[in-house]
């Protein structure tokens, strides 16, 4: 089967966000609602079916769009596509000042305030939408898993790399390990929720919480200093 490019066509990306040539009586602010609201059924499609079985024809029929619409706004479905897989990552993704938002004096609080905030989302509808869309298309598109972690988490990288950068001496720790780092961080962290989500089991809010703050502990302290605090407790 043809691999996919995955990318994201200018005039896809212009149109998910409400431009548009078509010439009609809608508001630009309309276009931009009957948008959001075709990339999500097209999303939710795209992940129960397969993108190559899922037809422009059931798009347009579940979005209540015509087919000929679509296409002056998307121009094929691998555009289209592109840019639902956008929409996902949107609503997965920690805007910037939210997560400066969780800074505090200590880098162990900054980081379980992080933490948990980043498992609260892999475990709610957005981060279930992203991981099961990864996992449905992976087969039919090998760069899909890669462009999603690259794209949704390259924020949460930056942001990690700067406080790295603030709590150690650059002599002590080199840029390249502080990207390293942040990366391991992330993938210690979000490794059981992305498996509970994708066996489609909960995690309460409760779990969740102490699986963020266990997996900072781990990160911070290592493995010796963890097991010293739990047998003291």
């Amino acid at each position: 089967m043809k691999a996919i490019k995955l990318e994201s066509p200018p005039e896809a990306a212009a149109l998910a966000n409400g431009r548009s040539d078509w010439r009609g009586r809608q508001s630009e602010a309309d276009i931009q609602v009957r948008n959001q609201r075709l990339l999500e059924v097209a999303a939710d499609l795209f992940m129960e079916n397969g993108l190559e079985s899922t037809s422009i024809d059931s798009i347009a029929q579940a979005a209540g769009m015509t087919k000929r619409t679509i296409y002056q706004r998307f121009g094929d479905k691998t555009a289209l596509f592109n840019a639902a897989i956008d929409v996902v990552l949107k609503e997965w993704t920690v805007p910037v000042e939210d997560l400066q938002a969780l800074r505090d004096d200590t880098p162990r609080e900054t980081l379980h305030r992080m933490a948990e905030l980043l498992v609260s989302r892999m475990m709610d509808i957005r981060g279930r939408r992203m991981m099961r869309l990864t996992n449905m298309l992976s087969h039919e598109m090998p760069g899909l898993a890669e462009r999603n972690m690259t794209e949704g988490t390259k924020d949460i990288i930056d942001f990690l790399v700067g406080l790295f950068a603030e709590w150690s001496p650059e002599s002590r720790l080199p840029p390249r390990d502080r990207t390293d780092m942040a990366f391991s961080f992330m993938q210690l962290l979000l490794g059981e929720p992305a498996r509970a989500t994708a066996w489609d089991l909960e995690l309460s809010p409760e779990e969740q919480r102490e699986h963020a703050r266990f997996c900072v502990d781990l990160f911070v302290d290592g493995f010796e200093g963890l097991t010293c605090q739990l047998a003291d407790r």
